[in-house]
């Protein structure tokens, strides 16, 4: 009766985890897909260059492209594509002025650690040695 049961459990972890795996694997390829299809940028294109583009909801976004050294700002829908107006290249924002800073992983670690439990440490060693003077 122990043998079965030791090979019920063993087959119900097993189980779990060919379950659990099956969940990741679908969870990958649903992204892989999404990512293809929502993704619009080209790398592979000379001459249509999209610069930005942001989503306003289901199949409706709104991109700025450059095309034959003209820069556009059109309006995408699931029926339509619209030149919303035509914009000055030059005055537009490039990467690196609206680039957020990017910071070593472990320093952002060590810097969300001190945040929220460096406070938490100091209070307890303040708290026990308050403890001890009195």
């Amino acid at each position: 009766m122990d043998g079965k049961s030791l090979i019920s459990q063993i087959g119900s972890v097993l189980g779990a985890l060919i379950g659990f795996a099956v969940i990741l694997y679908l969870a990958y390829m649903a992204t892989k897909l999404l990512g293809k299809r929502l993704s619009f940028k080209s790398g592979s294109n000379k001459n249509i260059k999209i610069l930005e583009s942001v989503s306003l909801g289901q199949n409706k976004a709104l991109m700025i492209v450059e095309a034959a050294d003209k820069t556009m700002l059109i309006g995408i829908t699931s029926g339509e594509i619209s030149l919303i107006s035509e914009l000055d290249g030059e005055k537009l924002k490039t990467e690196s002025e609206n680039a957020p800073e990017t910071m070593e992983f472990s320093k952002a670690f060590k810097t969300v650690l001190e945040n929220n439990f460096g406070k938490k440490l100091k209070k307890s060693k303040e708290h026990k040695n308050d403890n001890k003077k009195g």
